[in-house]
């Protein structure tokens, strides 16, 4: 089974070679007398044509120049011509194409609107388009980034609002409390006991006078008391000492009292005594 195999396969590249192909088509066309007794006659045919059978018609027509050696001329012939003459064909129908488009722009060019013009066109809307989405993609980008901003704005405006109202209480509050100072509630004769570092005591009685504080056994001595602030509700009062004759002030200096704003503890920062106690002895 093997064999058969090989043996049509052998034949078949043997048919299908260049060569033999043209060797039989040559040795048909040269012996073209046999060919068509072969395939057209019949005996009558034969015999009209003065033979007395198909052999002695083929053995007339058959001689060494048309069986051999002409078919096999002709098959080298056209086995090493036909790449020429199928290029040749292939040059002038790749011609004749590049003619028929060349044609085909011309018409179209002598049209409405040119080829080149409507390619030129075509580009120039692409680009356009491309330039469109790029900017609509910023744009969305502006504006999510202006959304946030206006949020952010929106969240300073609020705390703006809220630092405003928190300042003008305080500012309400503070001015409130300097206003109260100014009712004279520290005015009077105060007694105050300060106690040195070693030990030694000294007591001095201060006169208020709403913003003045003098010494009342000496009347060269004076203090001014400045940026006083006093607390009723809280019975306290914040102010600082400062000597007239430009010796380092007292202060800052707190008073903490009692209800009835008769004694108060003296509370500060004291260049010589450590602690000192302020009474007030004479309301004014």
């Amino acid at each position: 089974m093997d064999d058969f195999k090989d043996f049509f396969k052998d034949l078949r590249d043997r048919v299908s070679n260049p060569f033999f192909t043209s060797f039989i088509i040559s040795w048909l066309l040269t012996n073209w007398p046999i060919t068509i007794a072969i395939i057209f006659y019949d005996d009558a045919d034969v015999k009209s044509d003065g033979f007395r059978s198909l052999y002695q018609l083929i053995k007339f027509y058959a001689t060494p120049m048309t069986v051999f050696v002409e078919p096999f001329f002709w098959a080298i012939v056209v086995t090493y011509s036909f790449p020429y003459v199928k290029s040749i064909i292939k040059l002038h129908s790749a011609e004749i194409s590049a003619k028929n488009e060349t044609d085909i722009l011309a018409k179209t060019k002598a049209g409405s609107m040119p080829l080149a013009k409507f390619i030129k066109l075509r580009n120039a809307h692409i680009d356009t388009i491309n330039v469109l989405e790029k900017l609509n993609e910023e744009e969305s980008q502006y504006l999510v980034e202006n959304a946030n901003l206006k949020k952010d704005n929106e969240q300073l405006k609020l705390e703006k609002i809220k630092i405003q109202s928190e300042y003008g209480l305080s500012e309400q509050r503070f001015n409130r409390y300097k206003e109260l100072s100014r009712y004279g509630m520290t005015n009077g004769k105060w007694q105050v006991n300060f106690t040195s570092k070693d030990g030694t005591k000294r007591e001095l009685i201060l006169d208020f006078s709403d913003d003045i504080v003098r010494e009342s056994a000496s009347s060269f001595i004076s203090y001014s008391a400045y940026d006083l602030v006093a607390n009723p509700f809280q019975n306290t009062l914040y102010f600082f000492l400062r000597p007239e004759d430009g010796q380092d002030p007292i202060g800052p200096v707190s008073l903490e009292g009692s209800s009835s704003h008769e004694y108060f503890r003296l509370k500060g920062i004291h260049p010589t005594y450590d602690s000192f106690t302020m009474s007030k002895i004479q309301s004014t």
